[in-house]
């Protein structure tokens, strides 16, 4: 039999055992508990939302700036277009974290910079866009006042002129094609008609420029109007006279010194030339006298006052040329160059000669003698008149 002491000693070690094993409990217990606290405490935390309103309004706002903006506006548009891709992958990112104690200032930042770079492109687009019409009406409206200005000088052209004629047909249309893609806020469309209608000008221009510039050579422009200073001075006394104005296509019937009519002629087909040759189209420029009034089946234009062309100086001009080598072999200066009927078209169609309306043509036949002097002029400065485009403008 075993001392008690022994016993004792034996059975302590049994104890000792068995009280860790609550202290466990104890433990579990407790963490549980913390656990539970703190489940408590995430759950009853305000957490903030995601920011996905602020996202959608700053992707529509990039959206309406990429329909908006365009080729308008490509810097603005490349920043937001930028700050958008930084926000959708930080908006990624925030929707993936498990627990969101607070919102992403970046994301913030991201939004912020896409909505505003975003309203900035628009803003500039519109900008860009007013200013690019504006300039494009204002030059559409200078070039639509040229081509009228230069339409009828290329109308006065020489019938060979097909290509200038060609041109201003060109900018016409390119014009209204212009103002049609303006309306329809087609900027590009707009300019590249008006780039093409302002190149079919210039060349217009140009032949214009090359036909009309002997009307302001000065030795040329002294000449015409001593001739039609005197034709004036030949109507004093109570007597008639006429002047021509080819550049400006009217005849002008002068009385006593003074304008009695003004009557827009029709000339020759090549009027912009002096005449050289029979058959050149052309409408000489000199003194002449009307030397035959032909009516009653007489002439085939109706009424018709025939001039002294070609006259002595004519004559000696032509000479002149054949010596140069100016003139072919065979021709000679042609003739019978009169006022007559029929006109009123508009254009230049005749061989040479000046042609007005039938009605006017009665009161000239019946106001004009045998002998009244007819000059006929590249360009001059009559009485009454003021200075005008019509004078100044061409070449």
């Amino acid at each position: 039999m075993r001392p008690m002491a022994k016993l004792v000693s034996d059975a302590s070690p049994i104890g000792t055992r068995r009280r860790p094993r609550g202290r466990r409990r104890y433990v579990w217990m407790a963490s549980l508990l913390i656990l539970a606290g703190a489940g408590s405490a995430l759950a009853a935390y305000p957490y903030p939302p995601l920011p996905t309103a602020e996202v959608e309004a700053a992707r529509d706002a990039l959206q309406e700036a990429r329909a908006g903006a365009g080729s308008l506006a490509p810097e603005p548009l490349a920043r937001a277009e930028a700050a958008a891709l930084v926000m959708e992958r930080l908006y990624a990112q925030d929707r993936s974290r498990w627990f969101r104690f607070q919102r992403l200032e970046a994301l913030d930042r991201a939004i912020e910079d896409t909505r505003v770079h975003s309203t900035s492109a628009l803003a500039e687009a519109r900008s860009v866009h007013s200013e690019r019409s504006a300039r494009g009406e204002d030059l559409h409206d200078h070039l639509a006042a040229e081509l009228r200005d230069l339409g009828p000088q290329v109308a006065f052209l020489p019938p060979g002129e097909r290509r200038a004629r060609g041109a201003v047909a060109r900018a016409g249309l390119a014009l209204r094609h212009a103002g049609e893609a303006r309306g329809n806020g087609d900027l590009d469309r707009m300019e590249a008609n008006l780039a093409a209608a302002e190149a079919d000008i210039a060349g217009a221009r140009e032949a214009v420029d090359k036909r009309y510039r002997r009307f302001h050579e000065p030795d040329a422009r002294r000449r015409w109007q001593a001739w039609a200073d005197e034709t004036v001075a030949a109507s004093r006394g109570g007597r008639v006279a006429i002047v021509v104005d080819k550049l400006d296509r009217h005849l002008i019937l002068f009385r006593d010194g003074r304008v009695a009519a003004r009557i827009h002629a029709d000339l020759g087909r090549n009027a912009l030339t002096d005449k050289i040759v029979a058959g050149d189209g052309a409408t000489p420029e000199g003194r002449y006298k009307v030397t035959e009034k032909r009516a009653n089946g007489s002439t085939q234009w109706y009424k018709a006052l025939l001039l002294d062309y070609p006259n002595a100086e004519d004559w000696k001009t032509f000479r002149a040329r054949k010596q140069r080598g100016e003139i072919p072999p065979g021709r000679g200066p042609g003739g019978l160059i009169e006022i007559h009927g029929l006109g009123g078209k508009q254009s230049n169609w005749t061989d040479g000669c000046v042609a007005v309306p039938n009605q006017v043509m009665d009161e000239l036949f019946a106001a004009v003698p045998v002998g009244t002097p007819v000059t006929i002029v590249g360009t001059a400065r009559l009485p009454g008149e003021k200075e005008g485009p019509s004078k100044e403008s061409r070449g």
